[in-house]
Formats: C-alpha cells, structure tokens, sequence
C-alpha cells in the first residue's frame, strides 16, 4: 500500500514539472496522460487532488478539462 502512496505522490511531482515548465500553455487532461505515458484515470485522480491543494486550476471547454498551473506554490512544488 505504501508504494501506491509514493507512485500516487511522484506522479503528482511528475505532472505538476510538467505544468510549471510550460506555464503558458494548457493541457487537457487526456494530453497530459499521453505526455506522461500513463492511463487518463491516474492523470486525472492526481489532477483532482493538485486542485483540490489548489496548486493547478481545471477549466471546463466543452467535455474538456483543461489544466495550468495556478501560480500558488506549497511543498510539493518545490519538490517539482
């Protein structure tokens, strides 16, 4: 269960490198799952959470969730 956490946790840093290196662009959650190489239900879980700590903002276009960073910083984003 503990390696579960800390995959849940990287992915989260991975994600986070992803949107704070292209702050100007948005990503729908789907390109970011491309990008990362990972299933759209893991980019999406650790997205709803990074809003939730409010670190990346979604915006609804459509059935599209788009995704950028939030210009809020914590410790998890000084970790990316």
């Amino acid at each position: 269960m503990a390696n579960k956490t800390i995959d849940k946790q990287s992915e989260k840093i991975e994600i986070l490198k992803l949107l704070i290196e292209n702050k100007e662009e948005t990503y729908s959650i789907r390109k970011i799952a491309l990008q990362r190489k990972i299933n759209y239900k893991s980019a999406y879980n650790a997205l709803k959470i990074l809003e939730k700590e409010e670190i990346v903002k979604l915006k609804r276009a459509g059935n599209t969730l788009l995704c950028s960073f939030n210009n809020k910083f914590n410790d998890l984003v000084f970790k990316a």
